[in-house]
């Protein structure tokens, strides 16, 4: 995400690919601080490319400095991380 504010608020996009030969169903996705929100397509073919977005808001803790790297994982419904991120954050003063 590169450089954020102090207390501040980015979005960035990504894209996703599917490497793989199944479809991939996620049924939750999680991050490692509330902070962090994900919008991504739930289910990817295979092959398929698909865009998303995260969307960092550090209002509620406007005295945070330093670097993060927040995870961002989704699991399928058998319970298996399907899916894993890490967004990397660098806090400016």
């Amino acid at each position: 995400m590169g450089e954020v504010a102090q207390g501040g608020r980015k979005q960035a996009a990504f894209t996703l690919t599917n490497s793989g030969t199944e479809t991939v169903e996620l049924t939750r996705i999680e991050t490692s601080c509330g902070c962090l929100s994900v919008d991504v397509p739930l289910r990817v073919a295979p092959g398929q490319k698909v865009a998303g977005q995260v969307t960092l808001d550090l209002r509620d803790e406007p005295q945070f400095t330093g670097d993060l790297g927040i995870e961002i994982c989704g699991w399928n419904d058998l319970g298996e991380k399907a899916l894993f991120i890490v967004a990397g954050i660098n806090m400016l003063r």
